[in-house]
């Protein structure tokens, strides 16, 4: 909102200044540039060098994330959050085979991630539940009857957005931050 709010300020200085060249006037220049916001709401912070190990012990599993980014969700969670955009799973069933009103899964391929072996997701979520349409890349990863679902979104889970928007991509720091998550994946 900040943001918008500075670029409509821009936008009219700029028309004020056009305005009085007309009129033969000296042009308007602001004796500093007003301040930006350093993050836009939906921006991702770098990931911190030190991590922090995640250990859930009812559902046998530990990986790392880095310690800036918040986790929702304790040890014993079947679901849980990592910095509003990486949402981790313990399924029963194969998100693979879904029913109902499940994610859209548009493409599917096998791949090994750190020392486990993972079927790679990508696909996209509609408005459904009142959810932002949006795009998603996840690992699924099979073990001992579960299957431990990590997906990176287009969105973090705080924002909203009209349900006609035009989906994107999952932004890079996104994958890449998923991607060192469940590298670290360990099953104990």
């Amino acid at each position: 909102m900040k943001v918008f709010k500075y670029a409509i300020y821009l936008v009219l200085l700029a028309c004020a200044a056009c305005n009085l060249n007309q009129q033969g006037s000296a042009a308007v220049t602001p004796t500093a540039p007003p301040l930006l916001p350093t993050e836009a709401p939906n921006a991702n912070p770098t990931p911190d060098p030190n991590l922090i190990t995640y250990n859930n012990a009812a559902y046998g599993y530990t990986f790392e994330y880095p310690a800036n980014m918040s986790l929702d969700g304790d040890t014993n969670s079947k679901s849980l959050w990592i910095d509003r955009r990486i949402n981790v799973n313990v399924l029963d069933k194969n998100p693979e085979t879904p029913m109902g009103d499940a994610p859209v899964i548009e493409s599917a391929q096998d791949t090994m991630i750190g020392v486990n072996n993972a079927r790679y997701l990508k696909g996209y979520i509609g408005a459904v539940g009142g959810n932002t349409p949006q795009r998603y890349e996840a690992y699924v990863i099979q073990n001992d009857g579960r299957y431990y679902q990590f997906t990176g979104y287009e969105l973090k889970n705080n924002v909203v957005q009209p349900i006609d928007r035009k989906m994107g991509n999952v932004p890079p720091e996104t994958l890449a931050l998923l991607q060192l998550i469940v590298s670290s994946l360990r099953f104990i």
